[in-house]
């Protein structure tokens, strides 16, 4: 089965994003802080799944993105914005509901306070988020 997620985890990831123009692997390995070895481990993974293209000139190797990596790449950048948008949706809208329970007589300034920094740390806390 073809499992995209576990194809692009990680740095593999980290590499297709770097990779909207062209680079060399040593060029990839200064950026993200890995070894040349590591990052062509990578590179050949993605190469061989036709997520990169390997271009050779004048001597030197480079590595751009195939159509199928920028097709990739963008719907996962869509759908992670599109993600990032609910998870901000839902907690604006949990925190409204509780706005409206201290309107309301419902809970005191006090239980509010708890209950918004409860909900916002929850947040941080799973999605780094809020």
């Amino acid at each position: 089965m073809f499992d995209i997620m576990r194809i692009i985890s990680g740095r593999r990831y980290e590499i297709l994003g770097l990779l909207r123009g062209e680079l060399q692997p040593s060029e990839i390995s200064l950026k993200l802080g890995i070894t040349r070895q590591g990052v062509e481990r990578h590179l050949n993974i993605l190469n061989s799944y036709l997520l990169v293209n390997k271009l050779k000139r004048n001597g030197r190797v480079y590595y751009k993105l195939s159509v199928y990596g920028e097709f990739l790449f963008q719907t996962i950048n869509d759908l992670n914005e599109k993600f990032i948008t609910k998870i901000r949706d839902d907690y604006y809208s949990e925190k409204n509901r509780i706005y409206n329970l201290l309107i309301n007589g419902e809970i005191d300034r006090d239980r509010y306070d708890s209950m918004v920094n409860e909900l916002r740390s929850s947040y941080r806390k799973y999605f780094g988020l809020i």
